[in-house]
């Protein structure tokens, strides 16, 4: 599908009496879970498209990110954002971060979670607001310079030109889905620039009668006898996080509205048909191909990748067994995140090129679960089931391998070790090979260390990797090659 970019340059004096100041322009806010999110991402794929080569660099990044996760972890937000913008700026190429730069950073462009409302020839619905995370810049006049990144062809000029101010240009309502905005912000006086990345999610004139159908279809719905338990949780769920996106609740990652509720009225039609034709419903390959959001039938919600159904020489779709991965991620983290944007979400990427489902539950305690409620409604291949967990994640990865010792392949504990109090049960793992990765500037890197060697003792297959040069965050992005290498060499 082609790509378009409308670009967009506002001059913010131009709208006001006189030079309009950072500070002035810019109100502060509060640093938000999504704010932290977008940096992270934005870090992710600098480091992903020119990552530091020589060490020096390399160990400087991985420091400021480490400082970055500590003030996280603390509650500093704006620590941590600058911290991220400083170390993105060291891959794009500065020799150290200018600390007016990390400043200008700083500022956001405040877009509506759900851009278009109305009628489809709506504009946006809200005008973004200029905002500062943490102490605004003392830069002077700033100029600002939007591009944005549709998945159909661009608005006409013409449209974009009719708004006012910083409204951004309209998009008809077939330009539905996700969609991101670069904005370069430079201070002239200053002589410096800084880029950050938003998204807003344009959804279609019809999607609050469609969703008020969908809620009300539920309410009456009767899952036919035998049906996978999980469905109708799924379902509720689904419209859930539209309903939550249509009031602008959001967290790190958006809810592509439209696509959502699509999958729920494919689904509601086909229950209806299976309870008509008397037969339990059951989802095809292809209702539940791609990536998108499930629960089990006790409500434990998870993140599903699954691939598209294999095709035959004659054009039908072959059912195969389907091998998995299941992701666990780290404190403060969540399936989203693993997904999306540690290593510019390499373990996605990965799974993906080898037509491999990928399972990440927002419990990671609930990872038996989920495995259960994926076996329910894909082909899985049993011998090839592999976990990989992060930091806390990498803890309950542990835990969920020695409590079904004949579930996993392979586990790959990544910037974490075992943690769980009680006697382990490492004779459970012996017939279940596992690869523990750290770094050398990991804060996790003695936990990660100590479990490998205790479970090496007691006699498990262990292999362990320690990459230099790298910290708790950056870690998981460059493991995940080496990892998925590893689940491919093995099965139970």
């Amino acid at each position: 599908m082609r790509r378009d970019v409308v670009i967009l340059s506002v001059v913010l004096a131009a709208f006001t009496a006189g030079a309009v100041r950072a500070e002035d322009a810019a109100p502060v806010e509060r640093v938000t879970r999504r704010d932290l999110a977008l940096a992270l991402q934005q870090l992710e794929r600098a480091w992903r498209e020119r990552p530091a080569t020589d060490a020096a660099r390399r160990r400087r990044v991985a420091s400021t990110v480490s400082s970055s996760t500590m003030a996280f972890f603390v509650g500093q937000g704006a620590k941590a954002i600058d911290g991220l913008v400083g170390a993105r700026l060291e891959l794009e190429g500065a020799a150290e971060p200018d600390p007016r730069a990390v400043a200008l950073g700083r500022l956001r462009l405040q877009v509506p979670p759900v851009l278009v409302r109305g009628g489809p020839d709506a504009s946006a619905s809200t005008v973004p607001r200029l905002v500062a995370l943490g102490p605004p810049p003392d830069l002077g006049p700033v100029e600002l310079e939007l591009s944005w990144t549709t998945a159909t062809p661009a608005p006409k000029a013409e449209r974009a030109a009719a708004l006012a101010g910083l409204s951004l240009p309209a998009f008809e309502s077939r330009t539905t889905g996700r969609h991101r905005l670069v904005v370069r912000a430079r201070a002239p006086r200053e002589g410096v620039t800084a880029t950050w990345v938003g998204e807003t999610v344009v959804v279609a004139h019809d999607t609050d009668a469609r969703l008020a159908a969908c809620a009300a279809a539920l309410e009456r719905l009767a899952v036919p006898a035998g049906s996978p338990a999980g469905v109708q949780p799924t379902l509720l769920h689904l419209v859930a996080r539209s309903r939550a996106a249509l009031r602008g609740e959001v967290g790190e990652v958006l809810v592509a509205v439209d696509d959502e509720l699509a999958r729920v009225e494919r689904a509601l039609a086909a229950i209806r048909d299976a309870a008509a034709a008397g037969r339990p419903y059951r989802p095809t390959r292809a209702d539940l191909a791609g990536d998108h959001h499930r629960a089990t039938a006790s409500g434990k919600t998870y993140r599903l990748y699954a691939p598209p159904p294999a095709v035959g020489p004659d054009g039908r779709p072959v059912e195969r067994p389907v091998p998995v991965v299941l992701a666990l991620h780290g404190l403060g983290g969540t399936e989203d995140m693993f997904a999306e944007a540690y290593g510019d979400g390499a373990a996605l990427r990965l799974a993906t090129e080898r037509g491999w489902a990928l399972v990440a539950p927002q419990d990671v305690r609930a990872g038996a679960a989920v495995l259960d409620d994926v076996a329910s409604l894909l082909p899985v291949d049993t011998a090839r089931v592999h976990g990989v967990g992060h930091s806390m994640g990498a803890a309950a990865l542990w835990d969920a391998a020695m409590a079904a010792p004949d579930r996993f392949a392979s586990i790959a504990p990544i910037a974490g070790g075992r943690m769980s109090f009680g006697t382990p049960t490492w004779s459970a793992l012996t017939g279940t090979a596992v690869l523990a990765v750290t770094a050398d500037q990991d804060f996790g890197r003695a936990a990660t260390l100590r479990t490998a060697e205790t479970a090496r003792a007691a006699g498990l297959a262990v292999e362990t990797r320690v990459l230099p040069d790298l910290d708790h965050l950056l870690v998981v992005g460059e493991a995940m090659p080496l990892v998925f290498a590893f689940f491919d060499a093995h099965r139970r």
